[in-house]
């Protein structure tokens, strides 16, 4: 399985767990994962990055973790540092929908150690239909 499929599936599934949910605190841990999913595809780590855009390596781990929320101005400095557009790191603008929650209810399912064979396939089917 390419690596790049996987993490576009995952990104997705991410997507579809805000979807459904307002919480702040999973926003946060949502946006935080895209920080590090492009941080990750940049080959850089928590402190290479930090010191890019003018904040400590801790702060970008609690940025990614969902602990602290993403400035705007630190996902502007980001962004090109990452090789992305700013949006790619905030929320998805999708409106809820009902295929969406049912995926995401499939996927909630899933025993936990058998959940990347899953988004392992779900790749393959995006790829597929594209």
């Amino acid at each position: 399985m390419d690596k790049n499929k996987t993490s576009v599936a995952f990104a997705i599934l991410t997507e579809l767990q805000v979807m459904t949910v307002s919480d702040q605190d999973q926003i946060n841990r949502m946006i935080g994962e895209r920080l590090r999913i492009r941080r990750k595809e940049a080959n850089m780590t928590q402190d290479q990055l930090g010191d890019a855009i003018g904040i400590s390596g801790a702060m970008v781990g609690a940025i990614e973790r969902g602990e602290r929320r993403l400035q705007l101005s630190v996902a502007f400095k980001s962004a090109p540092v990452l090789n992305c557009h700013v949006d790619d790191l905030l929320p998805p603008h999708y409106l809820h929908d009902e295929e969406i929650t049912r995926i995401l209810e499939m996927y909630e399912r899933i025993a936990p150690d058998k959940r990347k064979a899953f988004v392992s396939a779900l790749a393959n089917l995006i790829e597929a239909f594209q």
